[in-house]
């Protein structure tokens, strides 16, 4: 690594008078793409080593010189389309989950709506009710003999029944859990796009 480290100097010594730009895509994170394109400019080869480019840039032809460099920006500002390319795929694909779910929400609520079927009004109520009857049983039922074994299985209970009461919620009132979830993607998008 630090052999490389110093072939990638030498070589950046070499060019930098007459491709400076190239030059510093050397220092940083393209420093493969730039190796390949002074290859394939100098020594129509695109898999030659450092040494080989070094070689060739230190004897090698101005204009050869400044062609990889058009190159090799190119080919850097290519890598980096990709990159946006991958995290707009994500988004979009984000916002289409989103809507799919917002979709069927909608039309559950419609569909409640034009039967005037009482059967979500009366569970929502049903679990509410149970939501707000464990809480308090919870809390304060220390003197109706809540034991250990017993406490534990209410408190599983109190879960259950608190995640039926949250979607209950979202159904009614709406939610934002679609929102959090469409950001959430959009944010491992980004992460895994830079992170290539």
């Amino acid at each position: 690594m630090v052999e490389d480290s110093r072939k990638l100097k030498s070589l950046r010594a070499a060019i930098v008078n007459d491709a400076p730009r190239l030059a510093a895509l050397l220092d940083g994170a393209e420093a493969e793409i730039a190796v390949r394109a002074l290859g394939r400019s100098l020594l129509n080869d695109a898999e030659a080593t450092i040494d080989e480019v070094s070689n060739a840039a230190q004897r090698g032809d101005r204009l050869k010189i400044l062609a990889a460099e058009q190159e090799a920006q190119l080919r850097a500002r290519q890598g980096g389309e990709s990159s946006l390319t991958a995290i707009v795929d994500a988004a979009e694909s984000a916002v289409r989950e989103a809507s799919a779910g917002l979709a069927d929400t909608q039309d559950a609520r419609r569909r409640q709506v034009e039967t005037h079927d009482w059967t979500n009004m009366v569970l929502a109520f049903g679990v509410t009710i149970g939501f707000f009857v464990l809480l308090f049983v919870l809390l304060f039922g220390g003197g109706v003999g809540v034991n250990g074994g017993l406490r534990d299985l209410l408190f599983t209970l109190l879960g259950v029944v608190a995640t039926g009461w949250a979607n209950i919620i979202g159904f009614y009132f709406g939610t934002s859990a679609g929102s959090a979830q469409k950001s959430q993607a959009i944010n491992d998008a980004l992460l895994r796009a830079t992170a290539k």
